[in-house]
Formats: structure tokens, C-alpha cells, sequence
């Protein structure tokens, strides 16, 4: 169960992922990961709504119909460092993507959208629930 991932070390770098695998990382990693815990929180008597974006997907706990906890991965794009030595520069790039995660608090940590997971946003969301629980 996702109980059992907790505790596992994660990984919190600063890296990006490029544009082809934005979507990929909303659509196969976000999406069914905020899924799985979903089904988890209902058979603990939470509500679980998940909201999609093209770049962002949150999960919104609820308990007796109120919001309890707020969890989002949104990916940011940023461009490569461009260099002042023309011998050193490179062809313009397209964008990479940052993975944010977002409470209502605000921005948390910056994931490491290249090798993001859905093992490993299992693991960071349980991380942040717990200690959002106290």
C-alpha cells in the first residue's frame, strides 16, 4: 500500500526535463500517481478531487467536504544559461521544464522533473501530508 512508501530517501534536485516530456510527466506520472493516492485517501473516509492542467495536476484532499490538504506539481519552463564567449555558445534551445511542488502554503521543493516518478511523487506527497498532519 502507499503507507509502506514512506520513509523511502527522496530526491529533491534541481534539474529539468525537456518540453517533449512536460505533458509526458503530467499525463503517465502526475495523473496516475495523485489516481493511486486518491483511491488510497477514499478508503480512509477523505475525499480526493484531481484537477489537470497542461502543466500542472493538484490533488485536494477533503474531509467532511472541507479542504484538509492541497498538493500540485507545476512545471515551470526556463531556458538554458547562454554564454558571452562566441566560441563557447550554443544554438538557441528549446525550454526545459522545472517540476514544482505547490502546497497552499506555496511553492515547497523543486523536483527533479528528468527523472521524476511516480514512485518517487508518491513518496514526496506522503512526505508533505505527514508532515502537514503533524
Amino acid at each position: 500500500a502507499i503507507a509502506e512508501r514512506r520513509g523511502r530517501p527522496r530526491r529533491a534536485h534541481v534539474a529539468g526535463a525537456p518540453p517533449e516530456r512536460a505533458a509526458e510527466l503530467i499525463e503517465r506520472v502526475a495523473l496516475p500517481a495523485f489516481a493511486e493516492i486518491a483511491e488510497e485517501l477514499r478508503r480512509t473516509g477523505r475525499q480526493a478531487l484531481v484537477d489537470r492542467g497542461p502543466v500542472h495536476a493538484a490533488l485536494t484532499v477533503l474531509r467532511d467536504g472541507r479542504e484538509e490538504f492541497y498538493y500540485a506539481v507545476r512545471l515551470r519552463a526556463f531556458q538554458r544559461m547562454a554564454f558571452a564567449f562566441p566560441e563557447v555558445a550554443r544554438r538557441p534551445s528549446a525550454p526545459m521544464y522545472r517540476a514544482e511542488v505547490v502546497l497552499r502554503s506555496g511553492p515547497r521543493a523543486e523536483l527533479d522533473a528528468a527523472r521524476l516518478t511516480r514512485e518517487a511523487l508518491i513518496r514526496d506527497f506522503l512526505d508533505e501530508y505527514a508532515s502537514w498532519i503533524g
